[in-house]
C-alpha cells in the first residue's frame, strides 16, 4: 500500500489565478503521473489522496 499525497493536485482547482501556481502546472501533473507509474507494480495499491473540499476552500464546505 501506497499512500500518494500530491498536494499540488488541490492547487490545479483553486490557484490557478496565481501566476506562481499557474506556472507550475505541467509540472504538477507530470510529476503526479511519474510517481504513478512508478509506483504501479503488481503487488503495490495506490491510493491517491488529491485535497479534500475543505482544503480547496469551497465557499459551500467553509465552516462558520
Amino acid at each position: 500500500m501506497v499512500i500518494l499525497e500530491p498536494d499540488s493536485l488541490g492547487n490545479l482547482v483553486t490557484n490557478m489565478n496565481l501566476p506562481r501556481c499557474a506556472d507550475s502546472r505541467s509540472a504538477y501533473i507530470e510529476s503526479t503521473v511519474y510517481a504513478i507509474q512508478k509506483l504501479q507494480l503488481p503487488n503495490v495499491s495506490i491510493y491517491l489522496d488529491a485535497a479534500h473540499a475543505g482544503w480547496l476552500g469551497w465557499d459551500i464546505t467553509a465552516r462558520p
